[in-house]
């Protein structure tokens, strides 16, 4: 009974000494904490290249008078489901071909009388875009609950995100009209492509609270083995508690006189 006690408020001790330990040190800890923090803020903002999400959605949904609305639910379903695989990259080079002969117009987006071929030259260099880049920029997903279809085109440059994701809806509501071949089953465009405002993969106070963390952790830790492994005598109780000798008396530190 009493060897447990013992043991109990030996470990409770140990604790007490590793948390006033890591309160000494709390200038280290802070620095190292902070350091972390501004790492991750500078890396953010000078090393990841800022990528832009437009988003559009096509809503699938059929009114067909001789079928119940479970029915109508279903047919639309079927449909959505099969959507996504219309985007293929013929599906892609056709509206490259578009935009590359400034067929589609953008002026609600690149301003009256800019050119999409000059607008992507001045922005990427490159005379043409192609099909592969717009398939590339593109994420496809389906939800057969609400039967819409939605397109995230990411790019580096915001407006030029915002063209491809109204483009490709546009192109995708009118291919689905000819694949489907019924008057019954209908698409309609519930969300067009807007500028995006702000990065979609940069959130430099998120990345710094997490840096922030993980080096608050970090130098807790290394801390604590180094505390851990100093096996030094300082004080009067290291000696009872690493030798197992009672102390008889201290002998005061004196100055050095002159």
């Amino acid at each position: 009974m009493d060897y447990t006690e013992n043991s109990k408020d030996k470990s409770e001790i140990d604790i007490k000494e590793v948390i006033s330990y890591l309160f000494s040190k709390i200038w280290i800890i802070a620095v190292v904490t902070v350091g972390f923090a501004v790492i991750s803020f500078l890396y953010t903002s000078l090393f990841v290249t800022p990528l832009y999400t437009s988003t559009s959605n096509v809503l699938i949904f059929s009114n067909d008078p001789t079928i119940n609305t479970m029915g109508q639910w279903s047919t639309a379903k079927l449909y959505v489901n099969i959507g996504p695989s219309i985007v293929t990259l013929d599906f892609c080079d056709e509206i490259a071909d578009d935009l590359n002969s400034d067929n589609y117009d953008c002026s609600n987006i690149l301003g009256e009388g800019v050119k999409f071929s000059d607008y992507y030259k001045s922005v990427t260099g490159k005379e043409k875009i192609s099909g592969n880049v717009i398939l590339s920029s593109l994420n496809i997903s389906s939800d057969d609950e609400t039967c819409v279809v939605d397109f995230k085109v990411t790019t580096s440059d915001a407006k030029l995100s915002a063209v491809i994701a109204n483009i490709v809806s546009s192109l995708f509501e009118a291919r689905c009209k000819t694949i489907i071949n019924s008057e019954y089953v209908r698409t309609s465009i519930t969300n067009r492509g807007r500028v995006p405002t702000s990065p979609s993969n940069i959130h430099k106070v998120r990345n710094m609270v997490l840096a922030a963390i993980v080096g608050l952790v970090i130098a807790c830790a290394v801390l604590v083995v180094i505390f851990m492994l100093d096996d030094k005598i300082k004080t009067p109780e290291d000696i009872e508690k690493k030798l197992k000798l009672s102390v008889l008396g201290i002998i005061p530190e004196t100055g050095n006189e002159a």
